[in-house]
């Protein structure tokens, strides 16, 4: 059964008495602030570590297109804009691809569960921002599935916030830690990037995790 859908709070619609609920377009369609507050956060010094990760990557004259994956309403693909690159978002929730389209209409965007298995276009980069908590009981298939999304020598970028890694949240069992991802990540890629930042703003927070890899 789901949860009520007068909530105001989008986070009831993600994670409710310690348990996934994973409601992402029942949230898009009823959450009284844009999730995440996205529209705010784009703007963020670590947001904007993020963009100056991925433009490490974007260096490389051979990536000629980005994918992100959980896009959203494509806050973070936008700042890529002026890039003179192809730009693609995917989102399990049609609702905020729709949002994205309205507000982007230079990105190309559709909707899509990266937890199936199925073919799919590559490309020469892939962003993923905050996915692995709501897809840890599928991330063997997942990690798979962002493997065959990235060309030969491609990228894959990901950047995941932490809870306090002393203490117990959802998914610790299978990323208990940075290190863990980077074990899951590199089956398949080699680091390029890695980097854990604390935010003395956000003291009740873990470590942000920021990752770049060339695929093998």
């Amino acid at each position: 059964m789901g949860i009520e859908k007068n909530l105001s709070d989008y986070n009831d619609y993600v994670f409710k008495d310690g348990k996934l609920v994973g409601e992402f377009e029942q949230m898009y369609q009823k959450a009284s602030v844009t999730p995440w507050r996205q529209d705010e956060a784009r703007g963020r010094w670590f947001n904007q570590v993020s963009v100056a990760i991925v433009g490490r990557a974007l260096e490389d004259k051979a990536v000629k297109d980005i994918l992100e994956v959980n896009c959203g309403i494509g806050f973070f693909l936008s700042n890529f804009l002026e890039m003179g690159i192809n730009l693609t978002g995917t989102d399990i929730s049609p609702t905020a691809i729709s949002q994205a389209k309205q507000k982007f209409p230079n990105i190309n965007f559709f909707v899509d569960d990266i937890r199936c298995k199925k073919n799919r276009d590559v490309y020469g980069m892939v962003l993923v921002s905050s996915l692995f908590w709501y897809i840890f009981d599928h991330i063997d298939i997942v990690l798979d599935n962002l493997a065959e999304l990235v060309m030969p020598n491609g990228y894959l970028f990901v950047v995941e916030c932490f809870p306090l890694l002393d203490k117990q949240f959802i998914g610790k069992e299978v990323i208990p830690d940075p290190d863990a991802l980077v074990t899951y990540l590199s089956e398949s890629f080699e680091t390029v990037v890695d980097g854990r930042i604390m935010r003395s703003e956000y003291p009740n927070d873990g470590p942000i995790f920021y990752w770049l890899g060339r695929k093998k």
